[in-house]
């Protein structure tokens, strides 16, 4: 079902949702051998942590704005 009738805000909310899920994605790649890196609790400085943490919804939001400000 599509609860979004309007085609360009289903195109946005698309282009939110799969940026999401590619920013998400562990070390960028679909799959979880090395997830024991991201769960273990050491002192890191740099590397995608942040994005790790950050909640799913965040980077949604973060993308459907994004978008906003390229429509003219």
């Amino acid at each position: 079902m599509n609860y979004l009738d309007n085609e360009f805000e289903y195109a946005i909310a698309f282009f939110a949702l799969s940026q999401s899920c590619i920013i998400k994605r562990p070390y960028n790649l679909f799959h979880r051998k090395n997830l024991y890196m991201r769960t273990s609790n050491v002192k890191r400085s740099f590397g995608n942590k942040k994005t790790w943490d950050t909640p799913f919804v965040d980077w949604f939001l973060k993308f459907v704005k994004e978008a906003n400000h390229s429509i003219f």
